[in-house]
């Protein structure tokens, strides 16, 4: 049984441990500033592989993608992951656009 105290645990972990890019030339962390545009593609960013199948398979309480943590960051709704392409906005101005991939041979041949 997994307790708050081991979830507080691995959850740290994986926040400590999690590089999404090198910060060449100092860029991170970012600096917002008015009217922010961001792009965020593939379906990693809205729906990450977190674990394996067969014994690499885990039940996981929550997962927390990284469309939604730039959406939460920045005060915007929060995208769907599932969508294959999505725009949102706060009222500063800031705009997060999300393009996933398609899925499946015949979801490419659909668009």
């Amino acid at each position: 049984m997994t307790s708050q105290d081991h979830y507080d645990l691995a959850l740290k972990g994986v926040e400590d441990s999690t590089i999404l890019l090198k910060n060449f030339n100092s860029t991170l962390p970012l600096i917002k500033k008015k009217e922010m545009n961001i792009l965020i593609m593939g379906n990693d960013a809205g729906m990450p592989i977190t674990n394996g199948g067969g014994s690499g398979n885990i039940k996981m309480n929550y997962e927390y993608s990284p469309l939604w943590a730039m959406c939460d960051e920045f005060g915007i709704e929060r995208i769907n992951s599932s969508a294959k392409a999505d725009r949102k906005c706060n009222t500063a101005g800031d705009c997060i656009t999300y393009f996933g991939l398609p899925n499946t041979k015949s979801d490419a041949k659909n668009d």
